[in-house]
């Protein structure tokens, strides 16, 4: 039962598909570095699918993959940090650099969209489609589409799919495990805490159902965005205003993309021990950088906590590094990301017969997801 079956799902849609054209594209891949991205692109290679290129997030990744897919892979490997990929052209130059080859690209994230936007469209004529995965990326190729941006590249999108959902289902559930081993290391747990969820979208709305079943006493959040009112009390949680949110929370979980609390909310609101959890990879939700520079900190337990002394000698306790607290247990198992690469590859072998239309997100056949679900649950129940 524990042997790893190497994406089972994936792989037997592969081989279902092994006299399609997709030998003849090149990929640009830009994903996590865990152990699933190791066996989803061993697997390609080994049905002679080619990796132009793998550019990794410096938050999500475990050396000792990325020492696997250099040595045993031999697939070029690019290491640059969120600065770079949001204010660089590097990934230009790698659109340049395969201006001869007929390519597609896979991301994690929209780190491609600005290079695209900036790409002659004429250069574009090789790059057959963009898989984009994560529904906040998704929003912002929609948001460019609605504004009139023009690209002759098709934008396929996995976000609002069902298959997608499991692997969202079971990142949640590494969140709150994440949390409370760490609590657990301190003789404590979720239970009985008043939890804040800040900024109550799809992530959090995961998130909460998992904190029910670990007993917390309240879960109380603050959206940016009205819109998501009703679906706060569906699931139990009560829309409170952020000050008041600071005064009866013990545990706050955010995941605002941007700073969205300041060192004065933290000074003047926040109690006396209030742990800080982030869930975004680039940990961007608390001034960090103030907070070290004004107040007193040191890193606890293997550098999973960092504990702040305020002005008023308030604790405040920041989990693992203030990154993504689902990244101290690899965001998520692989068999729970298997349907998710098996929807993936559907699109890479599929979409090579059909004429997309540009200037559109598309979305794979709901019958097809059904089908890759059904398959997962026979392989994994057998």
């Amino acid at each position: 039962m524990l042997k790893s079956h190497s994406l089972p799902v994936t792989k037997s849609r592969l081989e279902e598909w092994r006299y399609s054209q997709i030998e003849w594209i090149q990929h640009l891949v830009l994903q996590h570095l865990w152990q699933d991205t190791f066996e989803f692109l061993e697997l390609l290679q080994k049905n002679n699918i080619s990796i132009a290129q793998l550019v990794w997030k410096p938050n999500s990744v475990d050396p000792k993959v990325l020492q696997k897919i250099k040595l045993q892979l031999n697939i070029p490997v690019s290491v640059r940090d969120y600065d770079v990929l949001d204010n660089t052209q590097y990934l230009d130059r790698l659109l340049e650099k395969t201006e001869t080859d007929i390519c597609s690209i896979l991301e994690v994230w929209w780190y491609y969209l600005q290079p695209l936007l900036r790409q002659d469209k004429k250069k574009l004529n090789n790059i057959l489609w963009v898989v984009e995965i994560t529904k906040f990326w998704h929003n912002r190729y929609a948001n460019q589409l609605n504004n009139n941006w023009s690209t002759p590249v098709p934008i396929i999108s996995l976000a609002e799919s069902s298959v997608k959902e499991i692997e969202a289902d079971f990142v949640s559930k590494m969140w709150v495990m994440a949390i409370d081993l760490i609590l657990h290391k301190f003789w404590k747990s979720l239970a009985n805490k008043n939890v804040w969820l800040l900024w109550f979208w799809m992530i959090n709305s995961n998130v909460s159902k998992r904190l029910s079943s670990f007993w917390v006493r309240q879960m109380t959040a603050h959206d940016l965005s009205s819109k998501t009112y009703n679906h706060m009390k569906e699931n139990n949680v009560n829309p409170v205003d952020k000050n008041k949110l600071f005064e009866s929370s013990n545990v706050i979980i955010s995941s605002t993309w941007s700073t969205s609390i300041s060192l004065q909310d933290i000074e003047n609101y926040a109690q006396n021990g209030t742990i800080l959890v982030s869930m975004w990879s680039r940990g961007k939700e608390y001034p960090i950088t103030e907070m070290k520079k004004n107040w007193e900190w040191y890193d606890y337990w293997d550098d999973n906590v960092t504990v702040f002394k305020t002005f008023s000698w308030k604790e405040i306790f920041v989990f693992y590094n203030w990154v993504a607290i689902n990244y101290m247990l690899q965001s998520c198992p692989t068999e729970a990301v298997d349907p998710y690469f098996s929807e993936m590859l559907e699109w890479l072998t599929m979409l090579t017969w059909w004429n997309l239309s540009p200037n559109k997100i598309h979305t794979v056949d709901k019958d097809k997801q059904k089908e890759i679900i059904t398959q997962r649950k026979e392989w994994y129940n057998s």
